[in-house]
């Protein structure tokens, strides 16, 4: 049976070798990108880097120097903003904590109150109240995800900690983003040593 890449070589469809091995090269890890786009979607001559950590290295850096700029007085309205997106994050959190316990405790009670039709079933009723009753142990202990941090925090110390913050995640985002340009390089490098070899694989077979 045909897979994706001989199928149009079955069919007659295709039968230069060249773009049958271009197509075969996006199953491998320098087209993985490719993916998911169409089998007759072309292979490109080269491939450019991720934008997506250069473009984190720019926001950040412009948050830091805005950070920088920030006065006392726009500093202790983030922090009194903080807190309370946090509160309301956590008044969610115990909202919907109990709301998942009323429907674990609804089916429990329903899964205690089944009587298994024989012996054979008895050890499915215990699974099932055993998934519930751990089900509510591990969702609903109210082990807060959400930290509420301290309103009362001096101006310059919450400064430190965002800017120690945004300094951590430049570092990552900029260590990712060479190591983008590092691997796409070594990408080209893999395409272009294909289609020199297809090129003069082609000419010495004509």
């Amino acid at each position: 049976m045909p897979t994706g890449y001989t199928y149009p070589v079955s069919t007659g469809e295709l039968t230069d070798f060249t773009d049958y091995a271009l197509k075969c090269s996006r199953a491998f890890g320098v087209l993985v990108r490719m993916r998911d786009d169409s089998m007759d979607a072309p292979i490109p001559d080269k491939l450019e880097p991720s934008s997506y950590h250069k473009d984190m290295v720019d926001e950040l850096t412009a948050k830091r120097k805005e950070l920088l700029e920030y006065s006392e007085s726009q500093i202790v309205q983030a922090i009194n903003t903080e807190y309370d997106a946090a509160l309301e994050r956590r008044k969610k959190e115990v909202e919907e904590t109990d709301q998942m316990r009323v429907r674990y405790m609804n089916m429990l009670a329903k899964a205690e109150s089944w009587v298994p039709p024989t012996a054979d079933h008895e050890p499915l009723k215990t699974f099932m109240v055993e998934q519930l009753r751990s089900s509510v142990n591990q969702d609903c202990a109210m082990s807060f995800t959400f930290p509420i941090p301290a309103k009362d925090k001096k101006p310059e110390v919450w400064r430190t900690e965002k800017l120690n913050e945004l300094e951590k995640e430049l570092k990552y985002n900029i260590q990712k983003y060479e190591q983008d340009l590092e691997n796409t390089a070594a990408c080209n490098k893999w395409l272009k040593d294909l289609r020199d070899s297809l090129a003069g694989y082609t000419e010495a077979a004509a």
